[in-house]
């Protein structure tokens, strides 16, 4: 069980980010910039080349966008949004998400070279793990008894828009944004519960990984320490 302390009613930026082979960082204060790290389509304008136009250039652009955009799986049953930079898929519940790896099979290659030939191509494939976080209770006492109505989504629905889904009840609203930087969730608590101390969220975490503790982060890895 994970119990974060948090002072705030608007808790904001706990962003979730791969950093290697079964390593999930969850942060609460500075997410890891990885931009550096993204692989773009780098391409010079040449007049006779139509992929140099300004309106090439924006296409590529919007399809890279596209990639994080939330959208309904029907063998999931669930919304989902695959996450290209970070390598991990997450897959939305009412009072959680599973973060889990998005493809174990990674290039060890420049993909976007089309001059590498097929035999030339070297992998690396990765051992899945998967992470289930739900959230169980919000509140200001750490062993709460009472009956808690903020993590109670049973009849609300998703809304979902371009790389953003949420979900909320009359006390809570839990935002996510999927984009290269990470999975980034929100927590806006909109009635205080009752109580004079700390305001808490609960929130479990279920997987076979290590689960390493910082001031302001969790780290998950396997028995490799990798």
């Amino acid at each position: 069980m994970a119990i974060l302390f948090l002072s705030s009613l608007i808790l904001s930026g706990f962003t979730f980010e791969n950093s290697g082979n079964h390593k999930l960082s969850f942060s609460a204060n500075s997410p890891l910039d990885l931009f550096g790290s993204v692989k773009k389509t780098e391409v010079k304008k040449d007049a006779g080349n139509p992929e140099s136009s300004d309106w090439y250039s924006e296409a590529v652009s919007n399809i890279q966008k596209a990639e994080y955009n939330v959208t309904f799986s029907e063998d999931m049953n669930a919304f989902q949004s695959p996450n290209r930079a970070n390598n991990m898929r997450f897959i939305y519940q009412k009072n959680g998400f599973t973060a889990m790896l998005r493809n174990n099979k990674v290039a060890l290659f420049d993909e976007s070279d089309k001059a590498i030939e097929e035999k030339n191509k070297k992998y690396k494939y990765l051992d899945d793990w998967k992470i289930n976080f739900n959230l169980e209770g919000v509140s200001k006492h750490l062993n709460s008894t009472i009956e808690n109505n903020y993590t109670d989504f049973s009849g609300n629905e998703f809304n979902t828009g371009n790389n953003q889904i949420s979900i909320e009840n009359v006390n809570l609203r839990i935002q996510y944004t999927n984009d290269e930087k990470g999975m980034r969730q929100d927590f806006i608590v909109k009635n205080k519960p009752e109580g004079d101390g700390q305001l808490r969220l609960n929130i479990n975490a279920d997987t076979e990984l290590k689960m390493i503790t910082g001031a302001d982060a969790l780290m998950f890895k396997d028995d490799k320490e990798i």
